[in-house]
């Protein structure tokens, strides 16, 4: 059994972003996110957090870079701390800049 990433809008590196999940198993104790590069596979960002939300609030400073796509898995250990299993296909998603908009009267 494994988490189900919901889409993922793309968003600022700089600000981070909420990655919201379903999970259908025992109580979540704790939320294992793993970000990898999409390009070459590397692992650029791998933290558990403990939370008994289906969400994983990804931090401004976790490493990611503007203008990349990466590939978010989502893993969660139950009250027994046993480690759900980890998708095979991660759930997509881009980072950008965010436009600064600017009124000139």
């Amino acid at each position: 059994m494994y988490a189900i990433i919901h889409p993922i809008p793309a968003f600022d590196s700089k600000a981070g972003t909420e990655i919201n999940f379903t999970w259908s198993g025992n109580q979540i104790q704790k939320v294992r996110c793993i970000i990898k590069d999409n390009e070459n596979g590397m692992t650029v960002y791998d933290n558990t957090v403990e939370t008994m939300k289906e969400k994983y609030l990804l931090p401004a400073d976790s490493g990611l870079l503007n203008g990349k796509l990466y590939l978010a898995y989502i893993t969660v250990f139950d009250i027994n701390d046993t480690e759900s299993d980890i998708q095979d296909i991660g759930t997509q998603f881009w980072c950008f800049t965010a436009p600064a908009f600017q009124l000139s009267i």
